[in-house]
């Protein structure tokens, strides 16, 4: 091999070194995204099973805060009652599945 053809080999070279890095990179950067994701959905679950809880031991700013992310529109206080707008959309899906998984669990086994 001459030493024009090994200098263009070797540029040649470097810069698929140089994309394959940036690429890893790129899927380095993605897996710690995808960690991170999954860490929040795990905090979210954990939050929503022991919402209960939570709102009973919380201030009171932090249960406006509760209520407001259930609820989409405000509470509405009457007298000795309240109205409620309208659930949001990830509330209602909740509870959809807590009624199927209680459907469920009734199920006698034969």
């Amino acid at each position: 091999m001459d030493p024009e053809d090994f200098v263009i080999i070797k540029k040649d070279c470097e810069e698929k070194i140089k994309r394959l890095e940036i690429n890893l990179t790129d899927v380095k950067l993605q897996s710690s995204n995808i960690a991170s994701l999954d860490k929040m959905i795990f905090q979210a679950i954990e939050a929503l099973s022991n919402l209960k809880n939570l709102y009973v031991q919380c201030n009171v700013l932090k249960k406006r805060e509760i209520l407001g992310s259930i609820f989409r529109k405000k509470l509405r206080f009457e007298k000795n009652e309240y109205r409620t707008g309208k659930l949001n959309e990830v509330v209602v899906l909740i509870f959809q599945i807590n009624n199927m998984l209680g459907v469920k669990k009734k199920r006698e086994r034969s």
